[in-house]
C-alpha cells in the first residue's frame, strides 16, 4: 500500500509527465519549419524535443496504468513483464535525453573547433552521431531485460546469490552505467562549454571562413547567432544534468553500499521526478532563448485560436 508521500510524488509525476509532453511536442512543432545553425544541429534539437516528449509520456502512462501490466495471458504478460515492469521504457528516453545533449554539445564544439572541417564532414559527422547514441542506448539499455524474470504468473527482480555469473555482471554494469550515463556527461559538457564559449567570445567574428566575408552585418548576425546557440546548449545541459543529478547520486551511493536503491521507493521516486522536470522546462529554454522558436509558437497559437474561432462561429450558425 502506497504512503501518502509515494501517492504525492505519483500524481506529481503524472502531471509533470502530461505536461512535458504537451510542451515538447509543442516545441518540436515550431522547430520543423525553421533552421537553427546547421542542419545536424536542428536535427538534434528536433531529436531532443521527441525523446523528452517520449519520456515525459512514457512516465505519464506507468503512473496511470502502473508499474505491471496483467492480462491473464501467460505469454503476453511474460512478454510485458521484460518489457513494461518497473519504468523499463521511461529509461530509453532517459538514456537518449542525455545522449543527444551531449551530441548537441560536441557538434557545437566541433563547428567551433574546425569550422570547414565541419562543413566538409558534416554528413559523416551525422552518421557517427546517430551511431554513438544508437549503440551506447543500446548498450546501457540492455541488461535491464537480464534483471527481471516472469514467475509464477508475476513479473519479479531477478533473485541472485554471490556465486552467480549475473552478480559479478551486474556489478560491473553498475560501474559503466554511471560512467557513461552521468560522469562522462558531466565531463564533457562542462569541458566543451568552456571551450566554446571562451573561444565565440575571444574570437574576432570578421575572421569566420564560413561567412561572407563582404558583408559585415551578416557576419555579426552569424557571430550573435553562435553564441546565442552556445548559451541554449549551456542551459539545455544544465537543466538536464540538474535533474539527472539525485537519482545518479543516489545510485552511486548504493553501488558503495551507502544507500538502499529501491526501485519504486520514495526516494528513487523522487529522483525520477527531477528527471521529468528537466525534461518539461527543456522546451521552456528553447523558447527563451531562441526567438525564432518563441515566433513560432506564437504562430501556432494564432492558428490554433483561428481555427477555434471558426469552429464557433460554424457550430452558432448551426443552430
Amino acid at each position: 500500500m502506497s504512503t501518502t508521500g509515494e501517492l504525492v510524488v505519483r500524481i506529481f509525476l503524472a502531471i509533470f509527465g502530461f505536461l512535458g509532453g504537451v510542451t515538447n511536442v509543442l516545441i518540436f512543432s515550431a522547430l520543423m519549419p525553421v533552421k537553427i545553425g546547421s542542419r545536424l544541429t536542428t536535427i538534434l534539437l528536433r531529436i531532443q524535443c521527441v525523446v523528452d516528449g517520449y519520456t515525459c509520456f512514457m512516465m505519464f502512462l506507468y503512473k496511470v496504468i502502473g508499474d505491471e501490466i496483467h492480462t491473464g495471458e501467460k505469454v503476453f504478460d511474460r512478454i510485458m513483464c521484460y518489457i513494461w515492469f518497473r519504468d523499463n521504457l521511461f529509461w530509453i528516453g532517459a538514456i537518449l535525453s542525455v545522449q543527444n545533449v551531449v551530441c548537441i554539445s560536441f557538434d557545437r564544439f566541433s563547428a567551433v573547433l574546425c569550422p570547414v572541417t565541419y562543413k566538409v564532414r558534416h554528413l559523416t559527422l551525422i552518421i557517427c552521431t546517430f551511431c554513438y547514441e544508437g549503440l551506447l542506448a543500446t548498450f546501457l539499455f540492455l541488461p535491464n531485460f537480464f534483471a527481471r524474470r516472469y514467475a509464477d504468473g508475476r513479473c519479479q527482480w531477478m533473485k541472485l546469490t554471490e556465486n552467480d555469473p549475473l552478480t559479478i555482471f551486474f556489478k560491473v554494469e553498475s560501474v559503466w552505467w554511471l560512467l557513461f550515463s552521468y560522469i562522462f556527461p558531466v565531463v564533457f559538457l562542462v569541458a566543451s562549454h568552456i571551450f566554446v564559449i571562451c573561444r565565440l567570445y575571444r574570437s574576432n567574428p570578421g575572421r569566420s571562413s564560413l561567412v561572407d566575408i563582404h558583408n559585415p552585418s551578416t557576419d555579426n548576425e552569424v557571430h550573435t547567432g553562435k553564441r546565442r546557440l552556445a548559451w541554449t546548449t549551456v542551459m539545455m545541459a544544465a537543466t538536464l544534468l540538474f535533474g539527472h543529478s539525485v537519482d545518479s547520486l543516489s545510485y552511486l551511493l548504493a553501488s558503495a553500499g551507502l544507500l538502499d536503491y529501491k526501485t519504486g521507493s520514495l526516494r528513487q521516486q523522487l529522483g525520477l521526478f527531477f528527471i521529468i522536470l528537466s525534461s518539461t522546462v527543456i522546451p521552456f529554454v528553447l523558447a527563451g532563448s531562441m526567438p525564432i522558436v518563441g515566433h513560432r509558437l506564437l504562430t501556432i497559437k494564432m492558428k490554433v485560436l483561428r481555427f477555434l474561432r471558426q469552429n464557433k462561429i460554424h457550430a452558432d450558425s448551426a443552430k
